[in-house]
């Protein structure tokens, strides 16, 4: 047979070859995925691995026959023999592994890598004889170009998934040992009454877990308490509708306005607690100082000097203590403050003020400052989206709570960036209604091509903004003394500068690995959930959903209440998707990693509680 026949024939049972190989795989990845394993790539690593061989095969194809490769025979014959003994390697690499050998990472919990046979000569003889092949085949008729490009492709995508399979096997070996231990009394510390801690409450107890909750202020109710530095001013509202914001299992009272005060929302959070027998289970004025994972599980220390241990915990204090406050240049003569430490209009009453933001709390700032202060001054980057509260006779929000399933599936879908344009196309074209545009009220503009912020609700800001007793300003350039410079040369006189800035998901109780973000700033947290290093620790109300908040933490409580309750197997096979980083999420499309598409979101959260309850 000529050189070139006999090479076409060895590609064409190469191809025939892996063909077979990814049948086999899918076969065996079945298998295993019902008997109780888990897929940890992710990454895509197996898939982008079977779209390289492709590419591999047509490349030699193509450089031997359009590039007129020479055959030499003696290079040829240690090719063959070369490529005979990676088809060797691989093939007792498959007979040693049987129905686990997968082109994707599979894991089941408690499993140990495979160490007998061929493996225990060479640590990955199945990768070892894909590099082989790869460099061996093209140069059976001399196609060096493809051996030595794909070769380095190759390395480098098996580098890749060494580390998925290696962070993953030692999740196993870790799951192996849990399996084989005993289970440990089980009760559950909950860091914080406020409506994520509440929600946690109801949860666990329903799910019949045994539960402590510890909550810093004399009582229950989190940071609706008008109380110094709350965040809760005198004329703070619910920014939902109360159809939207209460509890799934208990609606606001009918005598409660369609979007209740601090205080009206303040009682009916403590009057949940009583209906629901969640009171008995808290401990209030129990600052917590420090939380500490040992063997035991996790060592509490109060401010009052006492300590308890608990073998989980769940930190359910919210991302609203800590201010993050703007860098602003110079020296200024008046007072800075952030707006948790706004209290009502008698802080701006008779002022020049500026407030920085265009977040809900700016919004409400201005409000409050346009009908007291002396002046007004509003600096943003860009322009905002203000959503009216009623839309057609119906407060808007409610509206898309619970919309028909086919335009609930759709929105489910939507990244947040497009789900931002469709809420600014609403609250633009009612803005519009009234004969008023952003040119015209002297805000910012954006267009279709801009990133559009994250929607406030109440659009009473416009009206201030229409009789000027609000004015846009640009960025903070400069402070000068009791004058304020801007990036767009403006200068004005300000007394007050209040930043509507947010705040830092920081926790001083939790030692620096416990922190839901590593020193990158990035979310450490499946889910926003599982803490990826630690599996009894968890995060309730540390989320950004657009819309209200609490039936979200519900639906994170109820997660978590199916997790501590499943199957041991279950709950490991759920662990090893939280560790590392081989696992991420994408449910946000923000570069805020607490935003999330609420009704996406619910979805998710379902799935993983179906998977963790028995079949």
């Amino acid at each position: 047979m000529a050189p070139l026949a006999l090479f076409d024939v060895v590609v064409a049972v190469t191809a025939a070859q892996l063909i077979g190989l990814a049948l086999y795989s899918r076969h065996n990845v079945v298998r295993r995925l019902a008997h109780g394993a888990v897929n940890v790539d992710a990454s895509g690593i197996g898939r982008a691995n079977i779209a390289l061989r492709c590419g591999w095969i047509v490349a030699m194809l193509a450089e031997v026959h359009w590039l007129n490769r020479a055959f030499d025979r003696s290079i040829g014959r240690v090719a063959i023999c070369m490529a005979l003994i990676a088809l060797g390697l691989r093939v007792l690499a498959m007979v040693r592994l049987g129905s686990r050998w997968t082109l994707p990472t599979i894991v089941k919990p408690g499993e140990a890598a495979e160490t007998g046979g061929i493996y225990a000569v060479v640590r990955h003889p199945n990768w070892l004889g894909v590099m082989i092949e790869i460099a061996a085949v093209p140069m059976i008729h001399g196609a060096w170009m493809t051996a030595l490009a794909f070769g380095v492709l190759e390395a480098i995508l098996l580098s890749g998934r060494r580390a998925v399979e290696e962070s993953a096997l030692a999740g196993a070996q870790v799951a192996r040992a849990d399996l084989h231990s005993p289970e440990t009394e089980r009760h559950v510390a909950i860091v914080g009454a406020g409506a994520a801690g509440l929600a946690a409450a109801k949860a666990l107890l329903d799910a019949n877990v045994a539960i402590t909750v510890f909550e810093r202020r004399q009582d229950i109710g989190g940071l609706w308490h008008a109380d110094s530095g709350s965040g809760v001013a005198r004329n703070t509202h619910l920014v939902s509708p109360k159809s939207a914001q209460a509890f799934s299992d208990q609606p606001m009272p009918d005598a409660f306005p369609t979007y209740p005060r601090h205080d009206l929302v303040l009682s009916y959070l403590q009057d949940y607690a009583e209906s629901c027998g969640l009171r008995d289970h808290v401990q209030c004025g129990r600052a917590l100082e420090s939380a500490r994972r040992n063997a035991g599980g996790w060592q509490l220390h109060f401010a009052d000097g006492t300590q308890g241990r608990f073998s989980h915990l769940i930190v359910a204090s919210g991302h609203h203590d800590t201010p993050r406050m703007p860098d602003l240049n110079g020296p200024f003569a008046g007072r800075i403050l952030h707006s948790k430490d706004y209290t009502g209009p008698e802080t701006v009453a008779g002022k020049r003020v500026l407030v920085i933001g265009a977040g809900q709390s700016a919004m409400d700032v201005l409000c409050d400052a346009a009908a007291v202060a002396k002046a007004v001054y509003h600096s943003t980057r860009r322009g905002f989206i203000c959503t009216p509260r009623f839309f057609m006779g119906h407060p808007t929000e409610a509206m898309m709570e619970s919309p028909p399933p086919l335009i609930g599936a759709l929105l489910a879908r939507l990244p947040l960036t497009s789900m931002f344009r469709m809420i600014a196309l609403m609250s633009e074209t009612v803005l519009r209604v009234s004969g008023a545009t952003n040119a015209k009220l002297g805000i910012p503009p954006y267009t279709i091509d801009d990133s559009p912020p994250p929607p406030t609700m109440d659009q009473r800001v416009y009206t201030f903004y229409a009789i000027g007793d609000i004015i846009h300003r640009g960025p903070v350039a400069a402070l000068d003394d009791g004058h304020v410079a801007f990036a767009d040369g403006n200068r004005d006189a300000i007394d007050l500068i209040v930043c509507s800035t947010g705040y830092r998901a920081d926790f001083p109780f939790l030692d620096p690995k416990h922190q839901p973000t590593d020193p990158e700033r990035k979310s450490a947290l499946r889910r926003q959930i599982f803490h990826r290093d630690e599996p009894t620790l968890f995060f309730v109300g540390l989320i950004h959903p657009i819309g209200a908040h609490w039936r979200v933490f519900e639906w994170q409580a109820q997660l978590i209440a199916t997790y501590l309750t499943a199957s041991k197997a279950r709950r490991t096979a759920f662990d090893l998707l939280s560790k590392g980083g081989y696992r991420l999420d994408r449910d946000s499309s923000s570069k805020d990693v607490l935003m999330v598409n609420k009704l996406a979101y619910r979805r998710v959260l379902k799935a993983e509680r179906r998977g963790l309850v028995h079949d």
